[in-house]
């Protein structure tokens, strides 16, 4: 199981049960039960027979919805096939998870100079913030002109990994090429580890 996970991604734990008697388990079904914290348990698997000596492994989920701590603890609950007797295992405690916000990125940028001649080089700069505590890797800028002037894109910035509160410089530089009004807009995008 994950100790970190994001608002809204699925907590998964793996349950092994095995019959250790000599006679069948039936009906064995798992359950995984929300001890303390934002999240909510989710779907059940079917419940199955086993033999004696089987195991079988469960996949159990809650789903997160917002910032906290979460405590788990999972069991199996079935019946003794020869006997009738209830046979169960647990509650296990499972360890805690972290629920974080997600990535969130925020950019400043500025062109210098902001009035430039054909031939010049225009520099434009995007200073951009991870405000979560997660890390994003690969943050990748793409710069998009438009209007009457033209422009011609000289370099451009290599990808960059950006820890939780950590912020990076990525220069872009430009040659003016036509008279007239040039607006540049930034997009990105980025993959989490």
């Amino acid at each position: 199981m994950r100790s970190r996970v994001q608002v809204g991604q699925t907590i998964a734990a793996m349950l092994t049960v095995t019959n250790d008697g000599d006679t069948a388990a039936s009906a064995v079904l798992p359950s995984l039960t929300v001890d303390s914290g934002p999240a909510t348990s989710g779907r059940v698997p079917p419940s199955v027979d086993l033999a004696p000596g089987e195991a079988q492994n469960f996949l159990l989920e809650a789903s997160t919805h917002e910032v906290g701590v979460v405590r788990v603890s999972a069991s199996a609950q079935g019946r003794d096939a020869y006997f009738g007797t209830d046979v169960s295992v647990g509650p296990l405690t499972a360890a805690e998870v972290e629920v974080a916000a997600p990535p969130a990125l925020s950019a400043t940028t500025t062109v210098e100079p902001t009035t430039a001649s054909t031939g010049q080089t225009i520099s434009v700069d995007v200073t951009v913030t991870n405000t979560s505590t997660f890390a994003v890797t690969g943050l990748w800028l793409d710069a998009i002109t438009s209007g009457a002037g033209g422009v011609d894109l000289l370099s451009r910035p290599a990808a960059k990994d950006l820890a939780g509160g950590e912020s990076r410089n990525f220069h872009f530089t430009f040659a003016a090429l036509t008279p007239g009004a040039v607006s540049f807009a930034i997009s990105g995008r980025a993959m989490e580890p």
